[in-house]
């Protein structure tokens, strides 16, 4: 996730029909029912990540949720980063997921795509081949109801890196209860959705992605960066932790007219 904003406005919500009435096939979907991760969907990373470890500990499921916790121990950050690299990726569709969030201050969760190409031409004018990151949602403690909508295409870091954001203030706020969110990636452009409604229709110069892209559901922690600074001691021990990210479910779709 990178952190650039170029432009942000609000978005106005109307009705949307589901994936599911418009002839969509499913091509993807995780319950979260079993009493593991499944392997043959998701990876959880193991690695240093800005100012915290990625760590399986972090990942668990139960209740029929996927659930990352953000944590300390010993002065060291923990939190969960899932992703279905390598495992289910497609071009075009429609993408959604039901989840909760529980930020803090110092982190911030997220439901993205990314295609393993990205910014490998180093061109921004290749981005359609090259594909894009596609952030579904992004939210952190200080947005309290708003999140944000965002898509980078070129690379990262001036002169490559180009982003477009939207900020979404639905009116029963993001950070209050489950919700859905969704996006439906056409040959056309991108409209992204909350609780089955329009959130936002990307504007037609961002480059549209060509490229297979995989699913992400993570948590990242930076101090003293835009989510702001981490708590004095921290977030609490696995166990007493309450900064979480809940995923009930996650499904992929198909779209008829779509390769």
């Amino acid at each position: 996730m990178r952190l650039l904003i170029i432009l942000v406005t609000f978005a106005a919500f109307t009705q949307a029909a589901p994936p599911q009435d418009k002839g969509y096939v499913v091509t993807f979907e995780d319950e979260f029912n079993d009493s593991a991760l499944n392997s043959s969907h998701w990876q959880a990373q193991d690695d240093n990540r800005r100012d915290a470890r990625n760590s399986p500990r972090a990942v668990t499921i139960q209740g029929g949720a996927l659930t990352l916790t953000t944590f300390t121990e010993s002065g060291k950050n923990f939190t969960g980063f899932v992703t279905s690299s390598g495992k289910f990726e497609q071009t075009y569709g429609y993408f959604e997921a039901k989840i909760r969030f529980a930020n803090a201050p110092g982190m911030w969760a997220a439901f993205w795509m990314m295609p393993k190409t990205y910014g490998r031409s180093k061109d921004p004018a290749k981005a359609t081949i090259d594909g894009v990151e596609i952030d579904i949602v992004e939210h952190l403690a200080q947005f309290g109801g708003t999140y944000d909508t965002t898509i980078h295409w070129g690379g990262y870091g001036a002169p490559l890196q180009n982003t477009r954001t939207q900020r979404n203030k639905p009116a029963s706020g993001a950070n209050d209860g489950w919700h859905t969110y969704a996006v439906r990636w056409e040959p056309e452009g991108y409209t992204f959705y909350y609780d089955d409604k329009l959130a936002w229709s990307a504007p037609k110069e961002i480059p549209v992605s060509q490229a297979a892209q995989h699913l992400l559901f993570t948590c990242e922690v930076k101090d003293k960066g835009w989510a702001g600074s981490i708590p004095a001691g921290g977030f609490g021990s696995a166990t007493e932790s309450k900064v979480k990210m809940e995923i009930d479910w996650v499904r992929a779709w198909k779209i008829p007219a779509a390769r």
